[in-house]
This record gives C-alpha cells, sequence and structure tokens, in this order.
C-alpha cells in the first residue's frame, strides 16, 4: 500500500475483501498501518483462520485514513 499524497498520515486502516464467482464475498481482513510518511509505500499482510477452497475470484483491498 501506497501514501501517494505529499503529506504524511498517522493511521491507515487496509481491508482485503474477497469474492466468490458469483460475487458474494466469502471473506474480510483487516489491518492498521501506524505513521505512513509522504509517498512511502509498506507491505501490508492479511490473515485468515483457513484456506478458502475454491479460491476467490475476486481480491479488493480498501484503504481509509483514521480521522484524528
Amino acid at each position: 500500500v501506497q501514501n501517494q499524497t505529499v503529506f504524511p498520515v498517522s493511521e491507515t486502516e487496509v481491508t482485503a475483501l474477497l469474492y466468490n464467482e458469483a460475487g458474494v464475498l466469502i471473506g474480510a481482513s483487516q489491518t492498521v498501518v501506524e505513521g505512513f510518511g509522504a509517498r512511502e509505500r509498506k507491505d501490508v499482510v492479511f490473515t485468515w483462520q483457513e484456506a478458502f477452497n475454491p479460491s476467490p475470484a475476486r481480491l479488493d483491498v480498501v484503504a481509509r485514513v483514521r480521522a484524528q
């Protein structure tokens, strides 16, 4: 995930949404990234309690800066 602005941000919620082939949400995971510098890029890791079978057909990642 990358902060594409020229301003630092303190906390960013990053959510992964997984969908099956019918477009039905089958899983979600969220993490918080602390301290994002201007134009900084960070790796984000999501965890799941078990493997998906079949594999998800689509993944959406939503990043939202927390209000201070």
